[in-house]
This record gives structure tokens, sequence and C-alpha cells, in this order.
């Protein structure tokens, strides 16, 4: 395979996976947790992602976590919808959230990235 595609796949392949084990990871956790902290380790997930994949992989993770909390987590649970207003604001919270940490994060990982290239070229 050309390394490319490998590198793609290895990066969105981080952020789907990561999104995955963040909420069955919350699943196992609900008989402790309940209704309590449903954003928790998604946002975990999302960080980790931006950290090793970048920026777009990050943004994957933050929607496949909003689609997920949305399912798995918020009233009517196995539902796409959003009845309460409560609901709408901490999605839309998270999505801010999630958003930036992808900004500040895959930053870092992009300054990672140029700092390998320099050292590559200087070597």
């Amino acid at each position: 395979m050309d390394s490319d595609i490998v590198r793609f796949l290895l990066r969105y392949g981080c952020a789907v996976s990561s999104v995955a084990a963040a909420v069955g990871l919350r699943l196992l956790l609900d008989p402790v947790l309940g209704m309590h902290f449903p954003f928790a380790t998604v946002f975990l997930a999302v960080l980790l992602t931006a950290i090793y994949a970048g920026f777009r992989p990050a943004l994957v993770a933050v929607a496949l976590g909003a689609v997920a909390l949305v399912f798995f987590y918020l009233p009517p649970r196995g539902s796409l919808q959003l009845i309460a207003v409560d609901q709408q604001i901490g999605i839309v919270l998270y999505l801010l959230t999630g958003i930036a940490m992808a900004v500040f994060a895959g930053s870092m990982h992009a300054g990672k990235q140029a700092l390998r290239e320099a050292n590559g070229l200087l070597a």
C-alpha cells in the first residue's frame, strides 16, 4: 500500500476506534455514573485523537462523539432526538469545546510533524 493511504487509514482509524472505545467505556460505567458526566470519556477520545492524528481526524471524533452521545446517553435513548433545551445546549457546548480541543491539540500535532521533517532534512 501507498504510505499516504496507510497514514490516512491510521489517522482516521484512530478517530473511529478511540470514540468507539470511549463509548464502550462509558456504557460500562453507566451503572455507576448514570446520567452524570456523559461527555467525559468522549472528550478524552477527542483529545487523544487530536494529539496523535491531528486536527481533521479530531473533528471526525467530535462529530462521531456527538452522534454517539445523543444516541446512547441522552433521553430518549436509542434516538437522535434532542427534546429538552438543556440537551441542545449540552451538545452545542460539547461541540464548541471539542472543536477548541481539536484546534489546540491539532496545532501541537502539526508542530511535532514540522519538527520531525526539519530534523529529517538536517540528518
